[in-house]
């Protein structure tokens, strides 16, 4: 589920299993939305299969992947929202992991936090350049 996803990659499999066990599978449909812009923020979610669409109102900004994830932005800013809406484009299965569970991890493994601020710093950049 999660040994796939480059941003864990630098755990074992023993961390791996104990962030498992903060883990849900969610599956959503072709066209549902999973959640919208200015939403209030709890989770980060991973695609492990299908496909997902990032917009802001009309304007596509990229698209979600297996292995990608989305939601993060949200739960290390202030204020804990949303700064763009997400739908499938395929029938879509996630791992959701929760605001609380990325906040213990990042007590054990600093490095993971690090590397979430990185990909949201870089996602700021690329947002400021397509507006």
């Amino acid at each position: 589920m999660l040994e796939g996803v480059e941003l864990f990659s630098s755990l074992n499999s023993q961390d791996l299993n104990t962030l498992k066990m903060f883990c849900q599978e969610r599956r959503v449909r072709s066209g549902e939305i999973l959640f919208h812009k200015w939403d209030e923020s709890t989770s980060m979610y991973i695609v492990t299969s299908g496909k997902l669409e990032v917009c802001d109102g009309e304007k596509i900004l990229w698209f979600i992947k297996p292995g990608e994830f989305v939601g993060e932005m949200s739960i290390f800013t202030e204020p804990k929202l949303r700064s763009a809406s997400v739908k499938a484009v395929e029938d879509t299965t996630l791992v959701v992991l929760l605001a609380f569970s990325i906040e213990q991890l990042g007590k054990t493994h600093p490095n993971i936090l690090t590397e979430i601020r990185a990909v949201i710093e870089q996602r700021n950049k690329k947002n400021q350049s397509l507006t």
